[in-house]
C-alpha cells in the first residue's frame, strides 16, 4: 500500500476510512498505519488525507487524543503544580472544579474543542459572573491549552483567537486626609495599630506587611526592604514566601515617625515574649506577628480593619490604604515611575490605570498651569 489509502465503508454510506503510514515499530520492525473516518464525499476524504500527509512531512501532525477536557485539566493541575505558587494553584483548581468541569466544555474531547466553543463558554459564564471573573477563567484556559500544545497533545490552542470580555477598570477611591486623621486617632493603642500604620505610610500590600521582619529595617537610611509575604493556602496554612515578582522586592522609605513606632513595638514584643515564655510560638523575627508570636492571619487583620472603619464612618477595605499612599505621592509631585517602583508594580499601566487617583486640587493646579500660557488673551 502507498503512504495513504481511502475506502468507503460500507459502500454508498458516505463514510470514508483514510489510512496512512506512520513508520516502522521499533519493537516488531513492522509498518504501523493509523486511520480516521471522514464523512462526506471522496473528495473530502482525499483533502483530509492530503492534509495529514503534508503535516507529517512538516512534522506538525499530532495524533488525535482521547482525553476529555476534564481528564486533561486534572492531569494539567497535577503536572503544573511546580510552576506556580500554592495559592495560585488553589485558585486555578477551584475554577476548574467549580466551573470548567461541570460545563459543556468539560465533557468535550480535548482535540475537538474549537475557538467557537471557548467563546460560547465565556458568553455562558457572563450570565452569572463578572467580566473580571471570566477573565480569570480565560487565564486558566489559556495556560492549560498552551500546555496541551507544548506537551504535543494538540496542534494549536483554541483559546488564542477567543476574545474574553473587556474588564471594567475597578475604582477604589482613596481616603481623603480628613479620613486618614480619623483612622490614625482611632487606632492608636489598638493591637492592629502597627500593620495599619505601615500600610498607610508605605503602601505595602497586607501580605507584605505581615511578612516583614526586623532584619528588613535599615534605621540609618530609614529604609524598609520588602522581601517576602504571607501566603495562606489549604495545603500549607500560613507561611512566609518570596514576593511574587521581582518588582515586588523593593526598598521603601520609612517616615521618621514610623522609626519611633517600630522601636517601641520591638521593645514591647520582646517583653511579651519573655512573659509568655513557652506559650510564645514565634522566633522574634516578625514585625507584626499574631498575639502568640506566630504568623498573623491576613483575613483576621482585614476584618478587624473593616470594623475599625465602620466605627469611624469611613469606607472599608484595607487595600484602600495602598491606593491612598500612591495618590498622595502623585499629588505631592512624585513621577508615575517612582510611584510604580514604590508600590512594587511590574507594569506602570497598573499604577496609572488602577492605583493612582489625582485629587481635585492637583487637577486644578495642572489646568491653572495651562491657563498661564493664555494669560495674554
Amino acid at each position: 500500500m502507498a503512504r495513504g489509502h481511502i475506502s468507503e465503508r460500507p459502500p454508498g454510506s458516505g463514510r470514508w476510512r483514510i489510512q496512512w503510514l506512520v513508520g516502522k515499530s521499533p519493537q516488531t520492525g513492522k509498518y504501523v498505519y493509523h486511520n480516521k473516518t471522514v464523512r462526506g464525499s471522496r473528495r473530502d476524504a482525499q483533502k483530509a488525507l492530503t492534509r495529514i500527509l503534508a503535516d507529517l512531512d512538516a512534522g506538525t501532525h499530532i495524533e488525535r487524543t482521547r482525553y476529555t477536557v476534564t481528564q486533561f485539566f486534572r492531569r494539567w493541575l497535577t503536572d503544573y503544580a511546580g510552576c506556580v505558587s500554592a495559592h495560585t494553584l488553589e485558585h486555578y483548581e477551584s475554577i476548574v472544579r467549580v466551573h470548567i468541569v461541570p460545563s459543556f466544555l468539560g465533557q468535550m474531547e480535548l482535540s475537538s474543542v474549537r475557538t467557537a466553543d471557548i467563546q460560547r463558554y465565556y458568553t455562558a459564564k457572563l450570565k452569572t459572573l463578572s467580566s473580571t471573573s471570566v477573565n480569570h477563567h480565560n487565564t486558566v484556559l489559556s495556560c492549560a491549552f498552551r500546555c496541551a500544545v507544548e506537551w504535543e497533545a494538540l496542534a494549536y490552542s483554541p483559546v488564542v483567537n477567543a476574545k474574553p470580555p473587556k474588564i471594567s477598570t475597578p475604582t477604589t477611591e482613596p481616603y481623603i486626609e480628613a479620613e486618614l486623621r480619623k483612622l490614625v486617632l482611632h487606632i492608636l493603642g489598638n493591637k492592629y495599630e502597627l500593620p495599619i500604620l505601615i500600610a498607610m505610610t508605605t503602601g505595602l500590600r497586607l501580605s507584605e506587611v505581615l511578612g516583614l521582619q526586623w532584619g528588613d529595617i535599615d534605621v540609618r537610611r530609614r529604609r524598609l526592604n520588602v522581601e517576602r509575604a504571607v501566603e495562606k493556602t489549604k495545603t500549607y496554612g500560613l507561611r512566609l514566601v518570596k514576593t511574587k515578582t521581582d518588582a515586588s522586592r523593593r526598598p521603601v522609605r520609612l517616615l521618621r515617625c514610623m522609626i519611633h513606632k517600630l522601636a517601641v513595638a520591638r521593645r514591647l514584643q520582646r517583653q511579651t515574649a519573655a512573659m509568655m515564655r513557652s506559650l510564645w510560638r514565634g522566633d522574634g523575627k516578625l514585625i507584626c506577628p499574631a498575639d502568640d508570636g506566630a504568623i498573623r492571619d491576613p483575613d483576621v487583620v482585614s476584618k478587624a480593619f473593616g470594623r475599625i472603619c465602620d466605627k469611624v464612618a469611613v469606607k472599608r477595605k484595607y487595600h484602600r490604604l495602598r491606593h491612598t499612599y500612591g495618590s498622595l505621592l502623585l499629588d505631592r509631585g512624585a513621577s508615575l515611575k517612582v510611584v510604580q517602583e514604590l508600590l512594587g508594580h511590574a507594569k506602570i499601566g497598573t499604577t496609572g490605570d488602577i492605583y493612582v487617583h489625582p485629587s481635585d486640587e492637583s487637577r486644578d493646579r495642572a489646568a491653572d498651569a495651562v491657563d498661564n500660557v493664555f494669560g495674554i488673551m
